[in-house]
Formats: C-alpha cells, structure tokens, sequence
C-alpha cells in the first residue's frame, strides 16, 4: 500500500476507532492511522466544551460552568457558527441547569469511584474510564462521560451528553443498540459499577436569534444479548483491523464514499474521496491538516492477566458469543483499579451449553 509509513499502530483500540474501521478502512487509515482531516472539527471541540461545562451547571454554578466552556473552547468564536459560540452554549447550560433544578432532574450526578487509571487528556473529573480485555491482542479502552443515580429508584445509570442540531424521536432511536452506548455500559459493569444502562441528554445546538434551547433525556436499557452483540460486532471488526495493519494494507470500500451507496439517499461525500480518486494519496495529504482529536491513551496502560473471577451485568453472569473466526467461548476483562482482570465464561455458566470453556492463555 502507498504511504503506510505514514500510519501509526495503535496501542488500544476504542469504540469510535471500531466504528470508523467499519465504515470504510481507508477512511479510518486516513483519520486515525494517519490523523489528517480537511479542518478542525467545531462540532466536536463545541461538544468537548459543553460536557466540561455541564457537570457545573448541574449543581447550579453557572460561572464556573461558564468559565469551564471558555476554557476549551478559548476563542473559537471567530469561526463565527452562528450555532456554536459562546453566546449559544450559555443559553444551552443556562436551560440544562433550569431543566435539572429543584429534583426536576431525573437523576443526580455522581462522582467517579477511585481508579488507578489515568488519561492523557480529561475533559471532566466525572469521567470514568476503562480497559477491557476482549481477547485481542491489544486491550479496549474508553471513557464515559459520566455516571448518576435515578431519582426514584436509586438504580446506576451512565450519562452521555450529546450535543446536536436535531432534538427528535429519530435522533433518539439512534441510540437503541449503538456501540457506544453498550460498549459503555460493559465498561462500566466490569469495573464494578452495576448500571442498568444510558441516560441519554440530548442538547439542542441551533441559533441564539432563531430557535429555544432544548433539552431532553432518555434512558436506554442495555440487557445482556446487547452487550453479547457488542462483543461480537468488536471482535470481528477488531480482528479485521488488526489483519489490515498486520498486512499494511486498507482497502477502500467504495460503497461507503456517499449515503446514497449504503442508505439509498444522498448526502454528504466522504472527507477523503478526493485521495481516494488519486493514485498516489501521499500527493494530497499537504491538503489536509493534522486533527486534533488524536485517539486518547491511557498513561499508565495496566498489565492485564487473567483471573478466575466472574463478571455479571446486573446479577447475571455475561454470556459473550465469539466471531466465528476465533473459537474461544472466554472473554478477559481488565478490572480498572488494579485488580487484574476478570473472566466470563459462556460454557461455565450456561447450563444448556454444550461447549468446554477454554482456559485462558498465561
């Protein structure tokens, strides 16, 4: 492949890199392996500020949340968004704060439990993070944006905040059995966190002159055959990732350079579809600029080595599947306050299983 000097291994996967690589390898090549995009991304740096902001807000400090948004977002206000800028986001904390005071909140916010895991970059310290051993060779890794417990029942909930231009039923359903959400939650269910799911919190970005801020929430259950997809989906589409790597070569999949291709509707053309009509893509890479959403490392990568100790999602044992192209009924999770890691075997738990689960490797 031409140019795969330029590409950098990577020491973990994530949920977002998945998800690039399932869409097309080139594009994750060109956005992840080799970190160059067309310009910064507003949307995600406006996001990023907003979830440092929130947590603030939540607890009815709107200076500090204010003060919080301005320091990531420093003065991104001369891209002049009419959508994102300083004026919007205190009219979106302003409303989450209204929305979420006097136990109007379905849930309240908590602070993480102590782990030994540390990030090169945290945007809040209501972050939790986490490593996962899903049986590749490199470890799964992930940071969640926050944790609560509901308001009438006490029950664990994750939180993701997401800020958006469309606040609508469709938006929602997005969220159903997505990988972000159910990755999450198995995160935080094998670092001893018994979350019953996502709260989902929809943050309204549209114009200060045109349109009312809005904010909605939804909660998303994630049951085990969700998190047993999951697992499934990663590993398949990790051990194809890695084979790419191994063989220095990402394929382009033509089918995913338009919507029209995969959804049977236009819309916006992929970022990289013009180095992907050249030959020679290192010719157009001065086009294209260094991102500045580099994949976020753990800094003290723990060493995971298997122990026999079950791990269950609401009081009941997971069941991972396998991809067809690895026969192993055993899953290693890494447990995030250095208790090595944990076990979950299908075989062992599962009565009407048929299979002799495997023992993990030393």
């Amino acid at each position: 492949m031409i140019g795969f000097e330029h590409y950098s291994p990577f020491p973990a996967i994530s949920i977002s890199t998945l998800t690039a690589f399932a869409r097309c390898p080139r594009k994750f090549f060109y956005s992840f392996g080799v970190g160059i995009g067309k310009e910064e991304h507003i949307a995600l740096k406006f996001g990023e500020a907003i979830h440092a902001a929130l947590p603030h807000a939540f607890y009815a400090d709107l200076v500090a949340s204010f003060a919080a948004f301005d320091h990531v977002w420093e003065d991104r206000d001369s891209f002049a968004d009419e959508k994102r800028n300083k004026m919007s986001a205190r009219l979106i904390l302003t409303d989450y704060m209204q929305s979420h005071a006097s136990n109007r909140s379905i849930y309240k916010l908590l602070k993480p439990p102590s782990t030994t895991l540390r990030l090169s970059k945290s945007i809040s310290e209501y972050e939790i993070p986490f490593v996962l051993d899903i049986g590749l060779s490199i470890p799964l890794v992930g940071r969640i944006d926050a944790h609560s417990s509901h308001r009438d029942t006490g029950e664990l909930w994750l939180n993701e905040f997401k800020t958006s231009s469309e606040m609508s039923t469709r938006f929602f359903d997005g969220f159903q059995l997505n990988p972000q959400v159910v990755g999450y939650t198995l995160g935080a269910r094998a670092h001893g966190i018994p979350v019953k799911g996502c709260i989902v919190e929809g943050l309204k970005v549209s114009s200060a002159k045109k349109d009312a801020q809005m904010t909605q929430s939804t909660p998303v259950f994630v049951t085990d055959q969700m998190v047993e997809d999951f697992l499934i989906w990663a590993k398949y589409t990790a051990f194809f990732m890695l084979a790419c790597q191994d063989a220095k070569e990402f394929p382009k999949d033509i089918s995913a350079c338009t919507p029209y291709s995969q959804f049977g509707m236009p819309g916006y053309q992929c970022e990289y579809l013009p180095m992907c009509l050249t030959s020679d893509w290192t010719s157009m890479k001065g086009m294209y600029t260094p991102k500045d959403y580099p994949t976020f490392r753990l800094l003290n990568g723990p060493k995971l080595k298997p122990a026999l100790t079950e791990v269950t999602t609401n009081g009941l044992p997971i069941h991972p599947a396998q991809p067809p192209l690895n026969p192993s009924r055993t899953i290693r999770i890494g447990a995030a306050a250095g208790a090595g890691s944990v076990v979950a075997s299908t075989a062992a738990n599962d009565p009407q299983s048929t299979q002799q689960p495997m023992q993990s490797p030393p």
